[in-house]
């Protein structure tokens, strides 16, 4: 069966209640909230008005809550490369950790928050978030980073394809790094155990 594609559409796509039922609730989520930034929604010519973002941001929330009153063991934690989605999502609930997703400065976006590390901590810091999420390149060329980072009281996370090499992932939980987040998660892992 072909997947889905643009303009090929071969089956619904799975909606976060769908997916709350169907995960075991011992098994965390981070929910990534797609917004897009105003740039990217001109260079792909969507509209403007399309979905304002405080409707967007409840509706996601109030499904979360609706999941929560019959699975309250669930652990949920939001993340998100829109800036104003981050401060909508920890401004609206106290419950859940919200998390900064940066390309760690690998890209230029015209929202200046979302143009480095350095950017993506202040923005943080500046509205109480848990943490930042960062594409690892930058980490992983300058791990020192990761101490400035904590010394400002955040968490930091990284994703991206060189976190599946166990050498980079060792490197980075060596200075620090909360959490690695990996495509193949049992070779990473056992990888992981290996050096302890």
């Amino acid at each position: 069966m072909k997947g889905n594609g643009l303009g090929t559409i071969q089956a619904p796509f799975a909606t976060l209640k769908d997916t709350f039922e169907t995960v075991p609730s011992h098994i965390g989520f981070n929910i990534e909230v797609k917004y897009p930034m105003l740039d990217e929604a001109e260079d792909a010519n969507i509209p403007l008005y399309s979905f304002e973002l405080n409707r967007f941001v409840d509706r996601i929330l109030q499904e979360v809550y609706d999941h929560d009153q019959t699975h309250p063991d669930r652990n949920i934690i939001f993340s998100s490369f829109h800036p104003d989605i981050c401060l909508l999502l920890n401004m609206k609930q106290p419950n859940y950790p919200v998390f900064f997703l940066t390309d760690g400065g690998t890209s230029v976006m015209a929202d200046r928050r979302c143009n480095s590390i350095q950017s993506a901590v202040r923005f943080a810091t500046s509205i109480d978030l848990l943490g930042i999420v960062t594409a690892s390149q930058p980490i992983i060329e300058a791990p020192n980073l990761v101490k400035g980072i904590k010394e400002t009281g955040l968490l930091v996370f990284t994703y991206g394809a060189d976190n599946n090499d166990i050498e980079n992932a060792k490197l980075q939980r060596r200075h620090g790094v909360d959490a690695v987040i990996v495509d193949c998660v049992l070779a990473v892992r056992k990888g992981l155990q290996q050096a302890d």
